[in-house]
């Protein structure tokens, strides 16, 4: 039996995925298998992976014709030793610190209530170099007054927080095969972006998630993302909207599910509208905090008339 069993989905990733296999090579921990699903690469990505495995018996390569990311996710799993503990999607561009998988899996270990735990990245651009990006330790969740943000030291990550501001990328998660189980595989009907976080809320609806404020990963920024090639608020809105209207929810969850979605137009919204407005303001950035403003009060007033009406708030998902 493996204990971790790792997906990493490949397609032109000839620059980055000998780096990546090095450092999953190089953990301290070394009970795993990693599955690299090629998906239709003509760069010499699958010949790079064949070059490493064989000085890497725990490594495997299996092909595909073009199908996209979710497909090669899902590919990997069914082919994945069915008798693992943890699973972990690991993308082609993206590189471990030598403890990342020793420290995840020691989490999961002592917590078996936990049904996933993700950590915080390090951010790169495609030279290696550092930049500055967004952490996914920034949680926000409903508070008597409005919203809240969870302090570090709290680990539990609620749907709620999930559902309000979901930055949890595949590559700093690792989560345990019998919740993947329960939650069901990335659903490939989403499209590419927000298929995460639908699994993510998916194993947040009737399980748990934890926070690990440790740097791990090191993840890669740079103009082939995945996520730069989708068309962004289409698919956020379509990841809401499947949401609001999911027949699978029991009516208790589709209750809270909607009271959720209210709280996040209602209150989270006209806040981080206000706070970004405050943030170019102090840059002497006059005519976009204007704009952010009234992105603001405009939020408050969609939520205020729906609120009138006892109907769900509709507009945009930002």
């Amino acid at each position: 039996m493996t204990r971790v069993s790792i997906v990493t989905p490949c397609y032109q990733a000839g620059a980055f995925i000998s780096s990546l296999l090095e450092s999953v090579s190089a953990q301290s921990f070394a009970d795993w298998e990693q599955i690299v699903v090629d998906d239709g690469s003509t760069d010499g990505s699958a010949e790079l992976v064949l070059g490493h495995q064989r000085c890497e018996p725990r490594l495997k390569l299996l092909r595909q014709a073009n199908s996209g990311v979710i497909a090669a996710r899902n590919r990997g799993f069914a082919v994945s030793d069915p008798e693992s503990d943890y699973v972990f999607f690991l993308d082609a561009d993206d590189l471990l610190k030598p403890d990342m998988l020793a420290r995840l899996v020691d989490y999961l270990d002592d917590r078996p209530e936990v049904s996933m735990v993700y950590c915080e990245p390090d951010w790169i651009d495609a030279d290696g170099l550092p930049v500055k990006y967004g952490s996914p330790g920034t949680r926000y969740v409903p508070s008597r007054r409005g919203v809240r943000l969870l302090p570090a030291d709290e680990p539990v990550t609620p749907f709620s927080a999930l559902f309000f501001w979901g930055r949890i990328s595949p590559s700093i998660s690792l989560l345990r095969r019998s919740a993947l189980l329960r939650a069901g595989a990335f659903d490939e009907e989403q499209g590419l972006y927000g298929e995460d976080l639908d699994l993510w809320l998916r194993v947040a609806l009737r399980g748990t998630i934890h926070y690990l404020p440790e740097r791990l990963v090191l993840r890669r920024i740079h103009a082939s993302n995945n996520g730069r090639r989708a068309n962004i608020p289409l698919q956020e809105s379509r990841l809401y909207r499947r949401w609001l209207t999911a027949a699978w929810l029991t009516a208790d969850e589709k209750l809270m599910v909607n009271e959720v979605w209210r709280l996040r137009q209602g209150r989270l919204l006209p806040r981080l509208w206000w706070e970004w407005g405050g943030d170019h303001l102090s840059r002497g950035e006059l005519v976009q905090a204007v704009a952010c403003y009234l992105r603001s009060w405009k939020r408050a007033a969609t939520y205020g008339r729906a609120r009138l009406q006892r109907r769900l708030p509709a507009g945009p998902v930002w």
